[in-house]
């Protein structure tokens, strides 16, 4: 049975790994790019070619990089058609010289040399219908009729890009200062997800701890592409890990860390703009909401804005603020000393005694399941990190959050009780015990 859908007036981003070929000479710095197919895409969507209506795209049709509405465009699509018998939307696309625009230059070169090769509509969905498996379940929405509104080359948002990007430098397509314009755009563009009720609560430490960087990637605003599979290098994550739904106070902790509540975020200066309009569409389009301008507040204005959030986490104090950076300093050593177990280096544990016969070596996967556990305190010691500094927040501490071995948590002083070199040997020995099969 056929059942049409009208959508909600929002704007859409859909990304497809594009074609791209050069069209007459090299000094006409025209691409031709295929924008859209009708294969479906990992939502499950489908979108029918003879359903793009252009008409309003072609009376400003500029072409963003990664949908950034503050930047320039980096070129202008002087063709676009509907290419029916291959079921392709196509746009041929000039490019500024460098001296109109280094930044888009440098865009065209990376795209002309294979290195940026996907693109992203944006538009809204005028007309669905759904998409029914054999089975009569839901698997994802066809869209039958939707308006462009603008293109984007995008960097995909994974660590090949960063390889890619590195691959390029080394051959000389991109210099040290092109890279580093490239991979500071990292800002995660808005995407609409189902919401939760505006009281669910928020426990950010979990959702990262259960969280893998595919995840992060969308549940995050922001992230650092040359490091994309650190749980680290991403930040302000407001969507739930298990089913990607966004999270009302996940938003506002988020909003109120980028402009400056509870110690503010590290992201460059730069891209905060980009962040800021990604969690204020969440606050418009998915809460109903007008959110804080995007300017510089004081610590009481701050304060009164988000202190019913900051309440809801957990804040630390200066000492144990400090204490949690040596462990993550000790992390990191005990980390690499699994780096060199796992090659073969100087870090090697001893050999098991042999008195009922030598024991096996240990498996890679058994090596990868206790460095996985290690990666996961990790970011649980980093997400604490990110919190509130008070002098008087010693008792707020939730040390049950971070799951350290027993012997580093005194609940009684709630305090951390154990040295970071102590518990830099205790983790290492703790490893070598597992490995020759001691616990």
């Amino acid at each position: 049975m056929f059942i049409k859908e009208v959508i909600i007036m929002e704007k859409i981003n859909k990304t497809f790994a594009s074609e791209v070929k050069q069209l007459g000479l090299e000094e006409d710095r025209v691409l031709r790019f295929v924008t859209s197919t009708e294969n479906i895409d990992r939502d499950g969507d489908v979108l029918e070619i003879n359903g793009w209506e252009l008409e309003n795209y072609k009376r400003s049709p500029v072409i963003l990089f990664g949908h950034d509405y503050q930047s320039l465009p980096v070129g202008k699509c002087i063709g676009i058609y509907k290419d029916t018998d291959n079921r392709k939307l196509v746009q041929d696309i000039m490019f500024p010289t460098k001296d109109e625009y280094e930044f888009a230059d440098t865009v065209y070169r990376l795209a002309r040399s294979g290195y940026l090769s996907s693109t992203s509509v944006g538009f809204i969905g005028l007309e669905t219908e759904p998409r029914l498996n054999e089975k009569g379940e839901y698997v994802g929405r066809k869209y039958k009729k939707m308006e462009l509104l603008e293109t984007s080359i995008v960097p995909v948002p994974s660590n090949p890009f960063a390889t890619m990007m590195t691959e390029a430098r080394s051959k000389g397509i991109i210099n040290d200062d092109e890279l580093k314009e490239l991979t500071r755009k990292a800002v995660v563009p808005y995407k609409s997800y189902p919401t939760e009720p505006e009281s669910t609560e928020w426990d950010g430490p979990n959702e990262i701890a259960t969280a893998s960087p595919e995840d992060l990637k969308i549940m995050s605003t922001w992230f650092d592409a040359l490091n994309a599979d650190n749980k680290g290098s991403y930040k302000l994550p407001h969507h739930r890990a298990s089913d990607k739904h966004l999270i009302w106070h996940g938003v506002t902790a988020a909003m109120g860390a980028l402009l400056g509540a509870r110690g503010g975020v590290s992201i460059p200066e730069s891209d905060k703009r980009g962040v800021y309009n990604h969690l204020a569409k969440h606050y418009r389009d998915d809460f109903d909401k007008e959110p804080p301008e995007f300017r510089a507040y004081t610590d009481i204005e701050l304060k009164s804005m988000f202190d019913h959030e900051e309440k809801r986490g957990a804040s630390i104090s200066a000492k144990n603020m400090e204490m949690m950076q040596k462990v993550m300093d000790c992390m990191k050593e005990a980390m690499g000393i699994m780096e060199q177990m796992m090659s073969g280096g100087t870090g090697e544990p001893p050999e098991p005694p042999e008195e009922d016969g030598c024991k096996p070596k240990p498996k890679s996967n058994e090596i990868e399941e206790i460095k996985t556990a290690l990666e996961k305190i990790e970011s649980q010691v980093l997400l604490l990190c990110q919190k509130s500094v008070t002098e008087d927040a010693n008792k707020d501490i939730n040390l049950d959050a971070i799951e350290f071995p027993k012997a580093t948590k005194d609940a009684a002083q709630n305090e951390l009780n154990i040295k970071p070199e102590e518990l830099k040997q205790l983790i290492t020995e703790t490893i070598k015990n597992q490995l020759n099969g001691g616990i």
